[in-house]
């Protein structure tokens, strides 16, 4: 399988960080590098310095390419490993928080019979998202035909999965839309008229099939999203609607249902907007339309800081699945 870009597929298996060597001459004028080690300072001012780099490296705007990936697994490959644990502090965060939540709620209501500790679990990891991404890509070579149809990644549910797929060769649009559910007539009429302005610019048109993609089928927000779409000129056969869920259960390859359940229930209780780098944009009547187009212009650069950590550590895990099962598959 091909992925955008001529890098090689091959995962950092060994990863190491090159220590500088300290010499100095000994009595008879020999250098000897073993005679001088690294100072205090010197050790605690190296680690100073990588964190930075690492955190600059976090609060930089937009998703991690994978040409981004490649650069970093070459020149910074030990940023994989700090995004790793990133993320488990992240989640560890997360769930103390979800835990006194819930702990403040059942004390309200002694009756409930919600399992709590499922309730502040968080499922989600990398190799969900690489293996999530791997399952649509093939679903939709499938049926459509490779290179014969564009993801609309509708809102922030599919966006921590749909920003894998174009390192491996699909188009993805990801649509800045929340809120919709409640039907375009109760939308603003400014906001509507940007996001159409913005599908345009991205090159929503007949000559692909165009996939719309949500958590489900069966809610107000792809239908309303298709209208939109219709609206463009966009003909009925080149109109697809897609569940993230659905799609995903029907494909056993990678992924069991119990897999596929754990992470839904994230998403869910919307967590995923912490991973996706794509935002909640309100379009109904009692959001700021001032600054919208601003919004729209710039959205793709909205980035968390656990977004990129993600993003990055799903890279690294897309390349250990691909290795797995063709090792010597490259991208030249």
């Amino acid at each position: 399988m091909r992925i955008a870009g001529n890098y090689s597929i091959l995962a950092p298996s060994n990863i190491k960080i090159q220590r500088k060597k300290h010499s100095k001459c000994n009595k008879d004028g020999y250098f000897n590098p073993l005679n001088q080690n690294y100072s205090r300072i010197d050790i605690e001012n190296s680690i100073k310095n990588k964190q930075k780099i690492f955190e600059n490296f976090l609060s930089k705007k937009g998703k991690v390419s994978f040409s981004e990936y490649c650069h970093i697994k070459k020149n910074h490959p030990e940023f994989i490993l700090k995004s790793y644990k990133y993320l488990n502090s992240f989640k560890r965060h997360y769930e103390k928080k979800q835990d006194l939540i819930a702990d403040k709620y059942m004390r309200k209501n002694t009756t409930e019979n919600q399992n709590i500790d499922d309730y502040v679990k968080f499922h989600i990891e990398p190799k969900d998202a690489a293996k999530c991404a791997l399952c649509l890509k093939q679903t939709y070579d499938n049926d459509y035909g490779k290179d014969n149809y564009r993801v609309i990644s509708v809102g922030t549910s599919p966006a921590f999965i749909t920003q894998i797929m174009p390192s491996l060769g699909c188009e993805v649009i990801y649509l800045p839309i929340s809120n919709i559910s409640q039907g375009l007539e109760n939308a603003s009429r400014t906001k509507l008229a940007q996001i159409d302005k913005y599908l345009l610019s991205k090159g929503v048109d007949n000559n692909k099939t165009n996939i719309i993609l949500d958590y489900v089928v069966d809610g107000g927000s792809i239908y309303n999203t298709e209208r939109i779409i219709k609206n463009l000129g966009i003909k009925d056969d080149k109109i697809q609607l897609s569940s993230l869920f659905e799609e995903l259960a029907d494909n056993d390859n990678l992924l069991s249902r119990k897999e596929i359940e754990d992470i839904f229930y994230d998403i869910a209780y919307e967590k995923v907007d912490n991973l996706s780098n794509v935002p909640h944009f309100d379009v109904q009547t009692n959001g700021n339309t001032l600054f919208y187009s601003k919004q729209i212009k710039d959205f793709e650069d909205f980035s968390k800081k656990t977004a990129r950590a993600f993003s990055l550590c799903a890279f690294y895990e897309l390349e250990q699945i691909l290795n797995k099962k063709n090792p010597r598959n490259t991208l030249d």
